[in-house]
């Protein structure tokens, strides 16, 4: 037979010899075409970020990515990062635009399922209309077009540190659970006298040598419970420090000092329950919430490093998350099923996002407006386990964005662009 010889007897240079030339530099190995870039494909776009431009790699679940999230703090260093990120939202955006379809009365719904996910966290098993849409999706600047029926008001009350109060039932930790109970004592600081367990975290970093901001405080706590790691939280300090003007930059030593602080010296109850945590994994592989939902893991849960047997790190985080989600979930459950049962005729539950409700009531002035706030205060303010889950109830507006106290002033500086409500008076 004719053509190539056969493949066993086949040297590289014939091979190459028969090959087709290049579609782009026709056989020469060269060519001055730049090929377009896709931002949709990761491989490319990790190619040009941590080859091209030398960017230290991000990784999600242990593997280099280009996740949006993962990402966004090397947007104030990076400005190429910044704009992939932009471009990386508004895709998502458009995708969640896409499938907002209205129902046959030419609204959008939703179904209410607090046990969405599989670990319990909050979140809608289904979305608006179709499976994968949900509200929370929507960004915060657009929730305007979010409005109740007509005649009634909108109320978006959510409920204050819901994982922490959680975070402080299952450590077990006495001074974790002050931080939720009583006032803080700091004379001159505008939160003075209110209960606030992250500006009582940021008075008691104080002393180390450590001025972090409230926000700054929120991102540390929640390191500390779902162990993060020290170079992750450094990261995301020092760009919330720069995004924001408040606060200080940490290298990775200084986070890991700060998870030290928080975890073993200022509240120890965390790493003690998280060493009971992995103890019942390596044991049972399952574990029981004091909900009593179970979870169980069945695949690989260990490896060895360093010749010592131990859990695979993003199983224990798993594991460490479980406890505070699915209780978040049970008492967000009970206090939306309290205001069902007591707010009817009243209060209407629309839809929910993490630990929020989103509420209607009819839009009348005075006396009702202050029986419905009463109502939603009391009703969604749940005690269980030993600990009070509050809410923090604003006033009601008439679009989601503005329930939220995201009022903003018009061109004239009187009243808010989205809902007219008078916010300053005119000159």
């Amino acid at each position: 037979m004719g053509g190539a010889p056969p493949f066993s007897k086949t040297t590289v240079a014939q091979f190459k010899a028969v090959l087709p030339s290049c579609s782009v530099c026709g056989g020469f190995g060269k060519t001055a075409h730049w090929l377009p870039i896709n931002p949709d494909s990761p491989d490319q776009m990790m190619d040009l970020l941590y080859r091209g431009y030398r960017i230290r790699a991000r990784r999600y679940h242990g593997k280099p990515t280009t996740r949006a999230d993962q990402l966004a703090p090397l947007c104030v260093q990076y400005p190429v990062v910044e704009q992939l990120v932009n471009i990386s939202k508004l895709d998502a955006n458009r995708q969640t635009l896409e499938r907002l379809t209205p129902d046959t009365d030419g609204r959008l719904h939703s179904v209410f399922d607090p046990w969405g996910t599989g670990r319990g966290r909050v979140a809608s098993s289904e979305g608006l209309i179709q499976v994968g849409t949900n509200l929370q999706n929507i960004p915060l600047k657009h929730r305007y077009v979010i409005v109740p029926d007509r005649g009634h008001l909108m109320w978006a009350p959510d409920m204050q540190q819901i994982e922490g109060r959680a975070v402080a039932v299952v450590s077990g930790d006495e001074a974790l659970k002050r931080a939720y109970i009583e006032p803080i004592n700091w004379p001159g600081h505008p939160r003075h006298g209110r209960i606030d367990s992250h500006t009582k975290l940021i008075q008691e970093l104080l002393p180390y040598g450590f001025e972090i901001s409230r926000q700054q405080s929120k991102k540390a706590s929640y390191a500390g419970w779902y162990g993060a790691e020290a170079e992750q939280l450094g990261i995301e300090l020092s760009a919330e420090a720069r995004r924001e003007r408040e606060g200080c930059e940490v290298s990775t030593l200084q986070a890991q000092k700060i998870l030290d602080l928080i975890c073993k010296q200022l509240y120890p109850g965390i790493q003690r329950w998280h060493d009971g945590v992995e103890e019942s994994l390596l044991r049972t592989r399952q574990l029981t919430s004091p909900t009593g939902r179970r979870a169980r893991w069945n695949g690989y849960i260990t490896k060895r490093v360093n010749g010592v047997m131990g859990l695979v790190p993003k199983i224990a985080k798993e594991g460490w998350s479980f406890f505070p989600q699915d209780m978040a979930a049970w008492v967000l459950a009970l206090a939306a099923g309290n205001l069902e049962r007591e707010g009817a005729g009243l209060v209407e539950l629309l839809i929910h996002v993490h630990d929020e409700l989103v509420l209607q009531t009819p839009d009348s002035p005075g006396r009702l407006v202050d029986e419905a706030h009463e109502l939603i205060e009391r009703c969604m303010t749940v005690e269980q386990w030993g600990m009070v889950f509050p809410p923090d109830v604003s006033d009601p507006a008439p679009n989601w964005k503005c329930a939220k106290s995201r009022h903003s002033l018009n061109s004239f500086g009187t009243t808010c662009q989205y809902c007219g409500l008078l916010l300053k008076q005119a000159a």
